[in-house]
């Protein structure tokens, strides 16, 4: 019996550790950027939404973004003409905050940034009302 009970203990402490693990990597992946300093950016969605588009599926973002020159430019690619885009980059570290237009009609727009160190909130907002989102760090 106290085998029974030992062996259980044992493995829900093994199970919260992978779980832990695994929270810890996920919330790495949210706010680092990877090895080819690409950020990962979402569509932010109001609860309740209706449309049945899955908030976290990149393949229907028509922005990406990639980090250039050590963090002092990020670069944004337009997949789709979506008019003039808001974008605001928060350091959450200092909370300086570095705010723009873009237009997407360009293509690919260059942003410069202080880039120092910290984390970053990017917040995009186009003219249709769509509001897109991403961290990372320098």
């Amino acid at each position: 019996m106290v085998r029974l009970l030992l062996c259980c203990l044992l493995a829900a402490s093994l199970f919260t550790s992978e779980s832990f693990a695994a929270t810890a990597l996920d919330l790495d992946n949210e706010l680092a950027y990877n090895p080819s300093d690409t950020i990962l950016i979402r569509e932010m969605k109001e609860i309740g939404n209706d449309e049945g588009d899955d908030p976290t599926s990149v393949g229907r973002i028509p922005i990406s973004c990639v980090l250039l020159d050590s963090g002092a430019v990020l670069e944004f690619s337009f997949y789709s003409d979506l008019g003039f885009v808001t974008v605001s980059v928060t350091n959450e570290m200092t909370g300086q905050i570095e705010s723009g237009i873009l237009d997407s009609q360009l293509g690919i727009v260059n942003f410069p940034i202080l880039g120092s160190p910290g984390i970053y909130y990017l917040s995009l907002s186009t003219i249709a009302g769509r509001t897109y989102h991403g961290w990372f760090v320098i």
